[in-house]
């Protein structure tokens, strides 16, 4: 078979081994998920979030299983906080001094600010405007520092490492899992 037909083969044509790969919010939720599967399937996966202890928990986790398996991925733990361009340099430096490149940056990190006032009955319009008017001006402060400027500071910062990949991807990510928890 030659290269070209090779190349067209679904193993090849999706395959992430060898990638390297970002995962802002890779300790818990969906990008726990995302880095398991990039791991799984071969890729060297950095995950980031703010709480150390559940990212070594989440590295040393999926590690061991990769290992089990046979697998030739890994996941490297990294405490970052999409939170402001400050502070996602300090986590780009971390991966940036270990990385030439980068293939796949993926924009997980996320928060929701409960409303401060719960609607008992979603069918009462004033019910319902009272809970959406309970939402105060920090609250929303917080919820677009990190997901609206956080994805663009992280894409920004990584940049430069995604233009020296082959073929790179940027895949934000976004959930109402967390609206669950406000009923």
């Amino acid at each position: 078979m030659s290269n070209s037909i090779e190349s067209l083969k679904l193993s090849s044509l999706f395959s992430v081994e060898g990638k390297i790969v970002v995962v802002t919010g890779g300790g818990t939720g969906i990008g726990r998920m995302i880095a398991t599967t990039f791991a799984v399937n071969g890729s060297k996966v950095y995950i980031t979030g703010r709480r150390s202890d559940v990212l070594e928990a989440t590295a040393k986790e999926i590690n061991a299983q990769v290992k089990e398996h046979g697998g030739k991925g890994s996941v490297v733990p990294i405490q970052g906080d999409v939170s402001s361009k400050a502070k996602v340099k300090e986590f780009h430096e971390k991966i940036a001094s270990q990385e030439e490149k980068l293939d796949v940056l993926i924009n997980c990190a996320g928060v929701l600010i409960p409303f401060r006032s719960k609607a008992t009955d979603h069918n009462d319009v004033q019910d319902v405007q009272q809970m959406l008017e309970s939402v105060e001006d920090e609250d929303i402060a917080i919820q677009s520092s990190i997901n609206v400027a956080g994805p663009y500071f992280v894409t920004t910062a990584f940049a430069p490492m995604l233009m020296k990949s082959d073929n790179a991807s940027v895949i934000n990510i976004a959930s109402i899992g967390a609206f669950a928890l406000q009923k």
